[in-house]
């Protein structure tokens, strides 16, 4: 897909940033890791399409260690999970989930 200037610029800055940048290769109908030779990556917007790689996102979640069952809410802060599960009738546990990405 065709990137406006500014999400050109974002993913450029990340990767100067030295966050991992990927690249669509059409032939293999997958996002390959940019690599760069000594001046830095050759960019070719007319043909690739670029994004910054996803990172796994991670969330809390609270569970019942008699049957295993899990809360509704996530917390996206292991403090804000901590501080839910303090002040129940019954011990909870405070489990970590992290998306797997492929």
């Amino acid at each position: 897909s065709m990137k406006t200037t500014a999400e050109k610029i974002a993913v450029m800055q990340a990767y100067e940033d030295r966050r991992d940048v990927e690249f669509f290769s059409a032939s293999l109908d997958e996002w390959i890791l940019l690599t760069s030779g000594v001046m830095g990556p050759e960019w070719d917007w007319k043909s690739r399409d670029y994004r910054v790689k996803r990172e796994p996102q991670e969330v809390w979640l609270l569970r019942d260690p008699d049957d295993g069952s899990l809360g509704h809410a996530c917390y996206n802060r292991l403090d804000d999970a901590e501080r839910s599960a303090t002040g129940r009738s019954h011990y909870i546990e405070v489990v970590k989930f992290r998306e797997v990405i492929e």
